[in-house]
């Protein structure tokens, strides 16, 4: 199963910046799917469903300028902001 759904918005530029953050969490041991080609959310939440994953992280130029990234607890539905170093 997989535990972490990482997906890039924003365009080609944001990709550096969800493999980083993919690597940073599979150091930690968590299983991670990367999508890096551009999609829309609604395909991305049905991508994270199918694999069973428990989160969707959603990496977006404006919350990474802020040191935040998206996330949504795909079994709580719940979502927010959190500090890329919190993830």
């Amino acid at each position: 199963d997989i535990d972490d759904v990482v997906i890039c918005l924003g365009g080609g530029h944001m990709q550096s910046a969800a493999c980083s953050l993919a690597s940073s969490l599979r150091a930690r041991g968590r299983r991670v799917d990367l999508v890096l080609e551009e999609k829309k959310m609604k395909w991305a939440f049905k991508h994270a469903e199918r694999l069973s994953a428990t989160r969707l992280i959603i990496v977006g130029e404006d919350e990474w300028a802020n040191g935040m990234v998206r996330v949504k607890h795909l079994e709580s539905r719940e979502e927010g902001d959190v500090k890329i170093e919190d993830v």
